[in-house]
């Protein structure tokens, strides 16, 4: 499988077929933002799912987070960190869950708290 990303995402199987997921975000298109993708994609071929899955439900999620962040920060302003904060979220719309999220949500809000902790001690 190959996924190229650009202002849309093309998915390409070993047999020549493509997918291509048409949802443009200039949020995503920040350094490290890949990176979210590729860890996406890695976590759910970890979770069991075909290459194929893993890269289309990867993209799919990548795309959906970025739009949420953007929609809380405004799309010039979307972090990677900001879409991968959102990762949960999109996966919750896709399979209705909600008492996890607020999990997640906390933990999230933690390590926050601990990263800007970490940053003002190396000042």
């Amino acid at each position: 499988m190959v996924v190229l990303k650009s202002s849309s995402t093309v998915i390409a199987a070993p047999d020549g077929r493509t997918l291509t997921l048409d949802a443009p975000n200039s949020g995503l298109a920040k350094g490290g933002s890949g990176d979210i993708l590729s860890g996406i994609i890695g976590a759910l071929l970890a979770r069991g799912l075909s290459a194929q899955q893993a890269a289309i439900l990867g993209a799919w999620l990548h795309s959906r987070a970025g739009l949420l962040a953007a929609g809380q920060r405004g799309k010039d302003a979307v972090q990677p960190e900001d879409t991968c904060g959102m990762v949960a979220h999109a996966l919750a719309e896709l399979t209705g869950g909600g008492t996890e999220l607020a999990e997640i949500d906390r933990q999230i809000d933690e390590l926050q708290r601990r990263r800007r902790l970490l940053e003002q001690l190396d000042r």
